[in-house]
Order: C-alpha cells, then structure tokens, then sequence
C-alpha cells in the first residue's frame, strides 16, 4: 500500500479517504495523461473480464501471461476461473497502474514492463499456456503493433516447441 500511495502523491493523485477501489480513478488518470496508452475511455469490463478468461485453459502447467492488465479486471477474472496463482505472470507498463496491481494482486507476479518487450521478462525454458491482452494495438502506429504482435508469435513459438 505504502508503494502505491508514494506513486499516487508523485503523480499527484489525491483520493477521498474510505475510497476502496482505486483502480477506475487511476485509470481515468491515465486516460488524461495519456490517452493513447490507455486505449479506451474506461477499464474493461467485468463481462468482457469474464470472456476473457473463460477462453483460457484450465490445464497445463505454463504460464498465462497477461499484458496490458491496467487495473487488474481481467487479472481478477483469472483466478475466479480457477488459474492458479502461481501460474499467472502479469505486465503492466504503466508505474502507477503497477503499483496499484501489486498491492492488489500481492500473490501474483506482476512486472514492470513493455509488451515489445515481453520476451525479456519470461524465465528461459517457461512455457506459455496462453498470452491474455489488454495491450490497445488499435491505439498504436500500425506498425508498432504489428512489431509487438510479431514478437508475441516468436515467443509462442519458441517457447511451444
């Protein structure tokens, strides 16, 4: 929690005391800084959460790796599908959403981190069971999302065989 407020008082986020989830105030924030990482106007949705994770796997034993978790709807919906938690690896690039998905979700690991850059942050040899993501390729320049999505397949790929 300490982590979290220290983020909020640098980005100088003030929240009315009793205030439980922080998440859609810290996403609004992060709409306004910067429109075009967020993606969308608000956080997903609790159905759409849902969906989500409805189309992951249940067995195996790799990881599900969410990038793009924002406030954590979907990172949620994950475990109240039955994924283990040691299984999940979560991936947030923005320092404030971060912050908040740590002290939120303190038995999931979740990094610091860029999508483009994903491959760095999987253990050498970890398989992926699947790749969850909330990560607004339609928001970026064509030709950085296909760059990403390109490094997604590489590192499925690899990783699979």
């Amino acid at each position: 929690m300490n982590s979290l407020l220290a983020a909020m008082r640098r980005h100088k986020i003030t929240v009315l005391k009793g205030a439980h989830d922080l998440g859609p105030l810290l996403f609004m924030r992060e709409v306004f800084v910067n429109p075009a990482a967020a993606g969308a106007p608000c956080p997903s949705s609790r159905p759409l959460a849902k969906k989500m994770a409805d189309a992951v796997p249940l067995d195996g034993e790799g990881l599900i790796v969410e990038v793009g978790a924002g406030t954590g709807v979907v990172t949620q919906a994950l475990p109240d599908r039955g994924i283990a938690a040691h299984r999940l690896l979560i991936i947030e690039k923005s320092p404030l959403l971060f912050a908040h998905l740590r002290q939120r979700f303190p038995h999931i690991n979740v990094l610091l981190g860029d999508a483009a850059l994903l491959a760095s942050m999987i253990p050498d040899g970890q398989r992926i069971d699947a790749l969850v993501s909330g990560v607004p390729l339609r928001s970026l320049p064509f030709k950085e999302s296909e760059a990403i999505v390109a490094h997604w397949r590489r590192l499925l790929l690899n990783i699979a065989t």
